[in-house]
C-alpha cells in the first residue's frame, strides 16, 4: 500500500522511558515540530509542512536507535477511511473482486493475505475516501451471490504482518470446522441447523482427503462456541455418522502449551453436556471426548491453557484425575480429531431394566462388543457395531437416552504420551503397572493400589495388561507388596526412563534420529521463519548446540522463546554495531551507544 505523505509520522521503536522532549531534540533538525504525542506503541510527531515529515521518514526510518532496535517510521493518519476486509476469497476471483472494485472512484488499492497455515485467506481493499459500507457490502453481494465468502468493515490502522494477523484472528476464532461426512450435505440444510445458535455469514463445502469438509462462519465468537458446545456429535443426515465439530484453532498459539486432563471414574449415567458444562468454567476447552475403556468411562478435555488444566484437576470433584505433561496445542488438537478409519461406532443406552444380558443383548443387531454396568435398579448398555449403518439403524429405533462414544481419541492421546519427556517432579511417582488385567475398572484399580501408596490416579490403558499410575509421594517399585495387590503378579516401570531414554538425543544421535512424533525443533524453526524469514538461518545456526532439555522448554514456554530469539538478534546485531558502519543521523556527533534509550 503506497502511503500519502502527511504533516505527522508515527515513531515506533523506542524504549518506554523514552522522553517527548528527548525525541523532539532528536528530529528537529528535519524541520520545525508543532508537536510530540505518546500512545501505548509510538510517538506521533506533527511537523509544520508535509516536506519535513517526508525527510525525517525517509532519513531516520530503519536506523539504529541501539544495537538492540531500530527506528521504524510511518505516516500517521487521523482520521483515516476504514478497509474493507474480504475473507475466504478464492484466488481465481480476485481479478473479478478487483475489476468490479475499480468502478467505485474511492477504490485505492487490494492487499491479499494468507495466514501462515493457510486458512484464512484475506483481502483489504483501501479507499482515499469513507465510502458508504454497507451499501457497498450490498452490492458487491449481489456482484458475486454464490461465494462463501464474509465481507466485513475494519477500522483503519497501519497494515502490517501483525494487523493482517489480528484481523484474519478475527474471522478464525469464529470458524467452525466439521468433518468425517462422506456424502454432501445441502448447504441450505446446514445453515439451517446452525442459525439456531446465531446468524450464519457463510458455509463452504469442499472435498478432501475422500471425505466432505465443511467451514462455517458465524456471526460472533460467543453463537459459534455455542453452536460446537451442541452440534459435536450430532447425527446431521441418515446413512452418515455423528460428526465431530471443532473450532478453528488460532494458529499463532503453535508453542503455547495446552492441558488434557483424562477424568478417568465418570459415572455410568454420565452426561457429557454436563460434564462440558462442568469443565468449561475452569477455562476454554478446544476439544472433549469421552470413551470406554477397560470396565470404565474416561473423559479427555483438551483445555487452551494448560495452568487451566491444573485448575480443573484441583478443583472438580472427581477423585482420578490425571494432568498430562504440556504439549503444544497444534499438536494436542489432532488427537480429538476423527478419523475416517477410526470411526466412533459406541452407542451407550442408559435407564435399561435391570433384566439378563441375553435378552438385553437381542435388542440390538450386528454387535460387536457388548458390556452392561449396573447402575441402581437400571442397567447402563455399551454396544460397538461393526459399521455406521448399523449404528444409525439402532439409533433410529431406540427411544433411550444415549451417548455416541468410541477409544480411538483415548488410544491416540495415550500413545502420543508414551513419546513425551516427564517432568522429574514425578520421579519414582510414576510407573506403567504390567500385569493388569484388562476388565478392572479405574476404580478398583485406585482402591487396590492405595493399599499400599496413596494413589493421584490410575488409568487403565486397556490392552497390553498396562495401567498407568501416579502416586502422591515416590515409591519403592521393587516392593513385594505390589507382586500380590491383585490375582496376577503385577510389576512396576519407572515411567520417565522408559520415555526419555528412547526419546532423548544422544551426543551421537542427530535431529532426524529422535521420535519423529516429537520434534520441537522443527516448531521453532517454523515459528522463527513466521516471525521474521532472514531469522531462520540464525536460529537454525544455533539451535543444533543446545541441549534436548532447553529445546523442549523453548517450544513449550513463549516468554522463553521470545528471548531467544531476541538475544540472537542482539547478538548478531552486535556484530554488526562493532564493524565501522556509519554513524546513524538519530544520533548525532557527540552521542554515544544507546544515547536514544536515555531520557533528558
Amino acid at each position: 500500500m503506497c502511503e500519502r505523505p502527511t504533516t505527522r509520522i508515527r515513531v515506533e521503536g523506542f524504549d518506554e522511558q523514552t522522553s517527548e522532549q528527548s525525541i523532539k531534540q532528536k528530529f528537529n533538525t528535519y524541520g520545525v515540530i508543532l508537536s510530540v504525542t505518546k500512545d501505548k506503541k509510538a510517538f506521533i510527531i506533527e511537523f509544520a509542512t508535509v516536506e519535513a515529515a517526508c525527510a525525517a521518514k525517509q532519513k531516520a526510518n530503519g536506523l539504529p536507535i541501539s544495537c538492540q532496535q531500530t527506528a521504524t517510521i510511518f505516516f500517521d493518519y487521523p482520521n483515516m477511511p476504514d478497509f474493507l476486509a474480504i475473507q475466504n476469497c478464492k484466488e481465481e476471483k480476485l481479478p473479478e473482486y478487483k475489476s468490479y472494485l475499480k468502478t467505485i472512484p474511492e477504490f485505492d488499492e487490494m492487499i491479499p493475505f494468507r495466514t501462515d497455515k493457510g486458512f484464512t485467506s484475506l483481502v483489504i481493499a483501501t479507499f482515499s475516501e469513507q465510502v458508504d459500507f454497507d451499501k457497498l457490502i450490498q452490492n458487491i453481494k449481489e456482484k458475486f451471490p454464490t461465494e462463501p465468502t464474509a465481507y466485513e468493515k475494519v477500522p483503519y490502522c497501519n497494515l502490517s504482518n501483525d494487523s493482517l494477523h489480528q484481523i484474519a484472528r478475527s474471522f478464525e476464532e469464529r470458524s467452525i470446522f466439521m468433518n468425517n461426512l462422506n456424502h454432501r450435505i445441502p448447504e441450505e440444510k446446514i445453515t439451517e441447523i446452525y442459525s439456531k445458535y446465531g446468524k450464519v455469514i457463510y458455509v463452504d463445502i469442499s472435498f478432501k482427503y475422500e471425505v466432505y469438509i465443511i467451514t462455517i462462519l458465524m456471526d460472533t465468537k460467543e453463537n459459534a462456541q455455542k453452536a460446537i458446545e451442541e452440534l459435536d456429535k450430532t447425527v446431521f443426515v441418515e446413512d452418515e455418522l455423528p460428526l465431530r465439530v471443532f473450532p478453528f484453532i488460532e494458529k499463532t498459539i503453535y508453542h503455547k502449551p495446552a492441558g488434557i486432563i483424562s477424568v478417568n471414574e465418570l459415572e455410568y449415567n454420565f452426561d457429557t453436556k454436563q460434564l462440558y458444562t462442568t469443565f468449561k468454567q475452569w477455562g476454554e476447552i478446544y476439544a472433549f471426548s469421552v470413551s470406554h475403556v477397560a470396565s470404565s468411562f474416561v473423559a479427555l478435555f483438551l483445555y487452551a491453557d494448560y495452568q487451566n488444566a491444573l485448575k480443573a484437576r484441583d478443583s472438580c470433584n472427581y477423585s482420578n484425575v490425571f494432568v498430562f505433561p504440556k504439549m503444544n496445542a497444534a499438536a494436542a488438537v489432532r488427537h480429538f480429531t476423527q478419523r475416517k478409519f477410526e470411526p466412533d461406532l459406541t452407542l451407550v443406552t442408559f435407564d435399561n431394566e435391570n433384566i439378563p444380558n441375553l435378552f438385553l443383548r437381542s435388542e440390538y443387531e450386528n454387535v460387536q462388543d457388548f458390556h452392561t454396568f449396573t447402575n441402581g435398579n437400571n442397567k447402563t448398555v455399551v454396544v460397538t457395531f461393526k459399521c455406521c449403518q448399523d449404528l444409525q439403524n439402532t439409533i433410529n429405533k431406540i427411544h433411550k437416552r444415549y451417548e455416541i462414544i468410541g477409544s480411538s481419541t483415548f488410544n491416540r492421546v495415550f500413545e502420543y504420551f508414551k513419546t513425551q519427556p516427564i517432568d522429574s517432579v514425578w520421579a519414582k511417582r510414576i510407573f506403567y503397572a504390567r500385569g493388569i488385567n484388562s476388565d478392572l475398572s479405574n476404580k478398583v484399580l485406585r482402591e487396590k493400589f492405595s493399599n499400599i501408596a496413596p494413589v493421584d490416579s490410575i488409568v487403565n490403558l486397556g490392552k497390553e495388561n498396562i495401567a498407568l499410575v501416579l502416586f502422591k509421594r515416590s515409591v519403592d517399585a521393587n516392593n513385594k507388596e505390589f507382586l500380590t495387590i491383585l490375582p496376577n503378579q503385577v510389576s512396576l516401570d519407572d515411567v520417565i526412563n522408559s520415555i526419555n531414554e528412547s526419546s532423548k538425543p544422544s551426543r551421537t544421535q542427530s535431529w532426524s534420529a529422535i521420535n519423529p512424533n516429537f520434534l520441537p525443533i522443527n516448531s521453532i524453526i517454523e515459528e522463527a521463519t513466521r516471525r521474521e524469514p532472514t531469522l531462520r538461518s540464525v536460529v537454525e545456526k544455533h539451535i543444533t548446540s543446545i541441549n534436548y532439555d532447553q529445546v523442549l522448554e523453548l517450544s513449550l514456554e513463549p516468554a522463553k522463546l521470545n528471548s531467544f530469539f531476541k538475544q540472537l538478534i542482539s547478538d548478531t546485531s552486535s556484530n554488526a554495531c562493532t564493524s565501522n558502519a556509519p554513524a546513524s543521523p538519530l544520533s548525532g556527533p557527540s552521542s554515544t551507544k544507546g544515547d536514544l534509550d536515555q531520557t533528558d
